[in-house]
């Protein structure tokens, strides 16, 4: 597997007759001096899973900017058209080649699949760059994990007046209630009585 750096010029999804479609790209890889860089023409099919996710992130304004780029180079040879930069790592590569029917020369390319992407520009426009993406998944990561600081308000026991913040004189307590026996202790502690005749629980 290695990285290449190159324009892209082409992303079609191809339709399988089983069912496994997929993206296929051209594009061509920058080599040599960068002032006067040779290319390299390359056809490489997207099967990483995260290649897959980008392109699937990417797909439609690729598409889109390369629809107005053949327009442009049709109506003022591309004047205006803006150039789509992409870096992926590919593998599997190997070297093919086809007849060009007009102009009856073989054409070599550099067939391979996509395993991953890591840079996707159009223009100036950065659309896709996996460092960001890397910083932004991480930072969702530590905030999930960041404990929630929040407190929530105290909650008032019953047997408190919230008025004066003093023990209620009387507290009724049903039988029924699901923490009665804990509540039943508590009123112990706190000094109140069972009173028959109030069927309250007094202070004493």
């Amino acid at each position: 597997m290695h990285t290449e750096t190159g324009f892209l010029n082409a992303l079609t999804l191809v339709e399988s007759e089983h069912g496994n479609d997929y993206y296929a790209m051209k594009f061509k890889a920058q080599r040599g001096n960068s002032d006067k860089p040779s290319t390299a023409a390359h056809s490489v099919r997207v099967n990483g899973v995260q290649a897959k996710e980008v392109i699937a992130q990417i797909a439609d304004k690729v598409n889109a900017q390369l629809t107005a780029n053949r327009k442009l180079w049709d109506a003022n040879k591309g004047k205006d058209a803006l150039t789509i930069l992409i870096t992926l790592n590919i593998s599997d590569t190997i070297a093919k080649s086809y007849m060009n029917k007009h102009s009856g020369k073989d054409v070599v390319y550099i067939d391979g699949r996509c395993t991953s992407i890591a840079y996707v520009r159009i223009g100036d426009e950065v659309i896709f760059s996996k460092k960001e993406a890397v910083k932004d998944e991480a930072a969702k990561e530590t905030k999930a994990a960041k404990p929630d600081t929040a407190q929530a308000p105290a909650q008032v026991p019953d047997e408190v007046d919230t008025s004066t913040g003093e023990l209620e004189a009387e507290v009724t307590l049903y039988p029924t209630a699901p923490d009665f026996e804990a509540r039943k202790a508590k009123l112990k502690s706190l000094g109140y009585v069972w009173d028959g005749g109030k069927e309250a629980w007094c202070l004493s």
